[in-house]
């Protein structure tokens, strides 16, 4: 993640806690409207998130995400 958000600029990184110790980790820059995002969803394993199982919508963070770009 770190590459894409180098070879485009971004230098600002938040880190959010979300949902059961998950981190959404958004690097940006106030000069650029591209964003890298990179969700780490704790013992997901292999599996799509959802609310159900991790308390997460990965659809929603999905559409979320390209609605912020």
């Amino acid at each position: 993640m770190d590459y894409w958000a180098d070879s485009d600029g971004l230098k600002d990184i938040s880190v959010e806690t979300v949902a059961r110790g998950s981190k959404l980790t958004k690097w940006t820059s106030t000069k650029k409207e591209s964003q890298v995002w990179h969700l780490l969803v704790k013992d997901s394993h292999h599996f799509w998130p959802t609310k159900l199982i991790n308390g997460i919508d990965g659809n929603s963070v999905i559409l979320d995400f390209f609605d912020a770009n």
